[in-house]
């Protein structure tokens, strides 16, 4: 497994990376219309991939987005102490959605993912 340490120095292993191009599929029409389509898309399928009752933070958006979309599956062993409590704590979790003009290596994505994570405000407590 991969794996990166945020700005608090905590370990935050990767556990799925979905790559795509951020316009695939979305042949034509009105640029805000497709920037609507798409986004509402992306918040499904991230939702329907990680699961809505799981936080999920969005990085990097402007507009037009960038050429490619990158969603991270992201858990650490470290308890998030401004999250909810849970008893049988087994690990924190997150999805991040981020936006890249061009992929490069996994070592580029998890940098960037690095500086954009923010753990504390995004990231649930999971229970055994």
């Amino acid at each position: 497994m991969f794996h990166f340490f945020d700005a608090k120095q905590r370990r935050i292993v990767v556990s799925r990376i979905d790559l795509t191009f951020t316009y695939d599929g979305f042949l034509e029409g009105p640029p805000t219309k497709v920037q609507a389509m798409l986004m509402d898309s992306m918040i499904r399928d991230a939702e329907r991939s990680y699961g809505s009752h799981r936080p999920i933070q969005y990085a990097g958006i402007a507009t037009p987005l960038p050429p490619v979309r990158i969603f991270l599956e992201l858990h650490s062993h470290s308890r998030v102490e401004s999250a909810p409590y849970v008893d049988d704590f087994d690990h924190s979790s997150m999805g991040l959605l981020m936006f890249m003009d061009q992929p490069g290596t996994l070592e580029d994505i998890l940098h960037q993912a690095s500086r954009m994570v923010s753990w504390d405000d995004h990231a649930l407590n999971q229970a055994l």
